[in-house]
């Protein structure tokens, strides 16, 4: 809880924050985020949206709703409170829900108070990364005539900044990520392509044979004796048949038998 002479979040907030954003699985962290603020705020309520690939604003963590509640939670740029705030990058403070027009209540919350005979206040402030606003972060609190509705931003505000940080290094690190994804695919697809069959040279009767066996001997779970001269491409063909193999995913570990002690042979 806020005491009321506090001009920023308690020490001990910051803290239960931080803890919570230094998760590497960021979309399990945020509902802890939202928990952490709603004790601070006293808050029945809060939801932290995102904007999709559509531009379309979704919940993806929640407090105080129910799964139902949260799945109707959409809005585009522009559209109630929440649509405003990711469209001016500004916060918005709602100090009676009850008589906002624009607060459209798609969760449900404010109905439910009214129904209880409370009032409650709604606040939203955007999420920033790299200059441009992602989404919200919003707390439905209980409304007092004397609450501080600037100070409350500014504290909610320290926060998204510290949520707009987390979410930048989490996108930097699936991006990285991809990148390592890719870069593997295509240097398999470039070694499949390379140690094929149909690249090794050679369309003599003896090299149509040799196909044929490394066909018959990828599958199997057996072990392949490969003899030749120096330089008559028994490596190419060890290559082929662990490409073709069900192995192929796996390492291709080469083993220089000429530097092996005459023993282990």
């Amino acid at each position: 809880m806020i005491a009321a002479g506090d001009d920023l979040l308690p020490v001990s907030v910051l803290l239960d924050l931080g803890g919570a954003l230094g998760s590497l699985d960021l979309r399990a962290s945020l509902p802890r985020v939202l928990e952490v603020l709603a004790e601070a705020f006293e808050a029945p309520a809060g939801m932290i949206s995102l904007l999709d690939d559509t531009g379309t604003l979704r919940v993806e963590a929640s407090y105080g709703l129910s799964p139902q509640a949260a799945g109707r939670a959409r809005f585009v740029a522009g559209q109630g409170i929440t649509g405003r705030v990711v469209q001016s990058g500004k916060p918005i403070v709602v100090p009676r829900a009850s008589e906002e027009p624009l607060f459209l209540d798609r969760t449900g919350t404010a109905r439910q108070a009214r129904a209880r005979r409370k009032e409650l206040s709604f606040l939203c402030v955007p999420l920033i990364v790299d200059g441009r606003p992602v989404g919200t972060l919003a707390l439905t609190v209980p409304f007092r005539a004397d609450r501080p509705f600037e100070r409350d931003i500014r504290m909610l505000q320290v926060a998204s900044h510290m949520v707009g940080q987390a979410l930048k290094v989490a996108s930097l690190v699936a991006a990285d990520r991809q990148r390592l994804v890719d870069e593997n695919l295509q240097l398999r697809q470039e070694l499949g392509q390379r140690y094929d069959l149909p690249n090794v040279i050679g369309t003599s009767r003896p090299m149509q044979e040799v196909y044929e066996r490394v066909a018959q001997a990828a599958p199997a779970q057996t072990t392949v004796l490969i003899r030749g001269e120096s330089g008559t491409g028994k490596e190419l063909i060890a290559h082929a048949i662990h490409f073709r193999s069900n192995r192929s995913e796996g390492p291709f570990v080469k083993i220089s038998c000429g530097a092996l002690p005459e023993a282990l042979m």
